[in-house]
């Protein structure tokens, strides 16, 4: 009878010690994970400016281009368009 008492009591040892662990690893996780998404959250303005930047820049060189058609591709364009027509 004591010998399975003993037993019984090293179980519940062992159980509050791997409890223990496991507690400790949840928190080690949860942790990380809050790191992670603390990251995404400071980083993500960051992102949103290079690609408003970005666009900005591609808007500003199309701006910047003549909009007048060289002499030779309108003709050529339009006298496309009558031979079909």
């Amino acid at each position: 009878m004591q010998s399975e008492q003993n037993d019984v009591d090293a179980i519940r040892l062992q159980m509050v010690q791997i409890r223990r662990e496991h507690y400790e690893d949840v928190r080690e996780v949860i942790a990380d994970a809050e790191r992670v998404v603390g990251w995404g959250r400071s980083g993500w303005p960051y992102v949103c400016a290079a690609l408003g930047a970005t666009a900005a820049t591609v808007l500003w060189i199309l701006a910047s281009r003549d909009r007048t058609a060289p002499a030779g591709q309108a003709s050529s364009s339009s006298s496309a368009v009558t031979e079909v027509g």
